[in-house]
């Protein structure tokens, strides 16, 4: 059920991304949601692999947001790059 709770938040993080974004977003809504689940699981894995984050604690939650966080973030800046080359 955690692992449920981050991939959702995630989603969450990676929908947020869009809307708050200036002006048009270029990459597809599902896109931006599916990289937020993607950086939500990899932020947390991350978190693990560095003892940072224990399993279920509230590092481990702010791991994983902010792996979505930084992959949304990418995401965006690249299909950007690509558009306008």
């Amino acid at each position: 059920m955690y692992y449920f709770l981050l991939i959702v938040v995630g989603a969450v993080v990676g929908a947020l991304a869009r809307f708050i974004g200036p002006g048009k977003q270029p990459a597809p809504l599902l896109g931006s949601v599916l990289c937020g689940a993607a950086g939500s699981a990899i932020g947390q894995y991350v978190g693990r692999l560095t003892h940072f984050s224990e399993e279920s604690g509230s590092a481990d939650f702010v791991t994983a947001l902010v792996g979505a966080i930084v992959l949304v973030a990418v995401y965006h800046v690249v299909t950007l790059r690509r558009l306008t080359h």
